[in-house]
């Protein structure tokens, strides 16, 4: 026999004897310039959708437009698409459908004129303002909403060469633009995505650039009665797991701005927002590795000391050497490790006044040694170090930008200086960038940095 019974996805699928037919070639679209909606508070009639998005959405042959919505990470989701009157479906049923339908992909139908497709491509602070949420996949299909929920209900799992079966959330938006562009390259996922009774065309929105990619094939595929597995290869394993590592970091990097809203660390002018947070994390993470400390948790924790005690503070000199020697050392556990570094935070007393010292430095012109810049800068903490430790805590400095040591002595300098006061590994820390930016940049080093550190809404203390 060359059917068989799939249940999962409720209809007969090819065997795997079935003959797999040619396919046409994917072409990719891209709409740039999209300008979201706003709020539109007080105009008696809103638009739905961006002028730029009507064409490839609504017009021409390519049936109906679907969103795929995620209720896991759109609180409301059910109830928003009830209280929309929009045609939709839960992708799962039965008793997953029972236990989480209020967690569970959902698929509805726009229309140009609606609510949910306002939504949708609205940017704005409300819950339902949907664009920067993205990236969302909207696909057109020929088949009605009972359609489309029978096409996507296909991918809902995916069977590796072990033949062990994985759900996929492919709809991430961290993975989904990795997941489709695959398409190009993988001949029998291509078929199975478009098609005749599945999508014409594939959208996904990319709020990040303000912009649309358009996938759809260079003909349009033959109809077929019959449904074709979906295969998890090795790259997919990839994409998804970098799909979750990158949720991680997200995550953390909101958690961090949210708890910290109102913290403006030393040195800027402002509060990182969750984007700064998540490439400190990120950071944090690529200077842990060689420690072992690779968890969520783990690595959690230490990007919340590291905003305090600054990037690799394991490796500042001025903190406790037995509890840097347990930070770094090979025959310590992760638990080890992060008690060791909580501990160095709670006993570590933070100069202040350093980044002042740091301007009055530069406004003096003053051209010390090594040795004697660090000591003015924090002479609490670093005026008791002798010269040849002084010169090692410097090299500690430098070392964390490859390119520094060929830069002009007096930009050296100013580097040093500003280690003592922002951490051992500042060249390194995302917080940082536009002042290293300002370092770097063309004019008198010491003036560039000084107008960026004189900003008047800078903190002056730790």
């Amino acid at each position: 026999m060359n059917k068989v019974d799939d249940p999962w996805i409720g209809e007969v699928a090819d065997g795997p004897n079935a003959p797999l037919q040619r396919v046409s070639a994917l072409i990719r679209e891209d709409v740039e310039g999209v300008v979201p909606l706003d709020t539109q508070f007080g105009v008696r009639e809103k638009r739905c959708v961006p002028d730029v998005l009507r064409k490839p959405m609504f017009e021409g042959g390519a049936g109906a437009p679907y969103v795929l919505l995620d209720g896991a990470r759109l609180p409301g989701c059910r109830e928003m698409l009830e209280a929309a009157d929009a045609p939709h479906r839960c992708l799962y049923r039965g008793e997953a459908y029972d236990a989480l339908a209020d967690e569970a992909p959902w698929v509805a139908e726009l229309t140009p004129d609606g609510s949910l497709t306002r939504a949708l491509f609205t940017r704005g602070p409300a819950p339902w303002h949907m664009w920067d949420q993205g990236p969302h996949l909207i696909l057109r299909g020929q088949g009605g909403i009972d359609g489309m929920w029978r096409h996507l209900r296909r991918f809902n799992r995916a069977q590796d060469e072990a033949g062990k079966w994985f759900y996929l959330r492919y709809w991430e938006p961290s993975v989904v633009g990795a997941y489709f562009t695959q398409l190009a390259d993988i001949e029998d996922r291509r078929q199975a995505w478009f098609r005749a009774d599945g999508a014409s065309d594939i959208h996904i929105t990319r709020p990040a650039q303000d912009a649309v990619t358009t996938l759809r094939l260079s003909a349009p595929e033959p109809v077929r009665s019959t449904a074709l597995r979906t295969r998890l290869l090795p790259q997919d394993r990839v994409v998804f797991g970098h799909s979750r590592e990158a949720a991680f970091f997200v995550a953390l990097g909101a958690g961090m701005a949210s708890r910290n809203a109102g913290t403006v660390p030393l040195g800027l002018t402002a509060a990182p927002d969750h984007r700064d947070w998540t490439a400190l994390a990120r950071a944090v993470a690529r200077h842990a590795k060689p420690l072992g400390i690779v968890t969520q948790q783990g690595l959690a924790k230490l990007t919340a000391l590291s905003a305090s005690l600054g990037l690799a503070f394991w490796e500042d000199l001025r903190f406790d050497l037995k509890l840097r020697q347990t930070i770094a050392t090979k025959s310590a556990s992760e638990a080890e490790r992060l008690s060791a570094a909580r501990d160095l935070y709670d006993k570590t007393d933070v100069e202040t006044g350093t980044l002042d010292a740091v301007l009055e430095l530069m406004a003096r012109k003053l051209t010390y040694g090594a040795p004697d810049t660090l000591r003015h800068v924090a002479p609490k903490t670093l005026g008791v170090m002798s010269d040849s430790e002084l010169n090692a805590f410097a090299i500690t400095i430098l070392r964390f930008d490859a390119d520094i040591e060929s830069r002009p002595i007096e930009i050296q300098r100013i580097a040093i200086a500003l280690g003592a006061a922002l951490g051992v590994a500042w060249l390194d820390n995302p917080f940082y960038h536009s002042l290293k930016a300002a370092l770097l940049s063309d004019g008198d080093p010491s003036e560039q940095v000084r107008a960026y550190l004189s900003h008047p809404d800078r903190e002056t203390a730790p």
